[in-house]
């Protein structure tokens, strides 16, 4: 029993001082954009695409070019769009148009991490190749988020 406390806990966020349970995804986030379309935009890959799920539940997708150079997808819940909005408030967030029900994108250093609320989703796209990788992959990524 204990030990599901503690994965509860793991899974939980505090927002507004009261605790809330991150939804579970169920998602397999390498199959919202195809191989072809990541090349498209970022080059040759150096190798198959790496999925994983984060630590608060979130299904991820790792593509790295020959040059070396990274974009990844997060997918989770939309109950944590609050949080995530807030969390970057101070770096002067983009708002971007016609992606999902809002969009918006920071410059974290030389990467982007761009957001899209999407219904119960959040996508999540975060690039060492900045704004002009993480747009198009989001771009053809959340037409597959259903």
């Amino acid at each position: 029993m204990r030990s599901k406390a503690i994965i509860a806990a793991l899974f939980a966020t505090i927002v507004g001082g009261q605790l809330v349970l991150a939804e579970t995804v169920k998602i397999d986030a390498c199959s919202l954009i195809a191989k072809a379309d990541v090349e498209a935009v970022m080059g040759k890959l150096k190798e198959p695409a790496k999925a994983d799920t984060g630590i608060q539940g979130e299904k991820t997708c790792e593509f790295t070019n020959e040059a070396g150079q990274w974009s990844k997808i997060s997918v989770y819940g939309a109950d944590r769009w609050g949080m995530q909005k807030g969390s970057v408030s101070e770096m002067k967030p983009t708002a971007l148009a016609k992606l999902g029900e809002e969009a918006f994108w920071v410059q974290r250093g030389s990467s982007a991490e761009l957001y899209v609320r999407k219904g119960k989703y959040i996508l999540e796209v975060d690039s060492s190749g900045g704004i002009k990788f993480a747009k198009p992959i989001a771009e053809k990524a959340i037409g597959n988020l259903k």
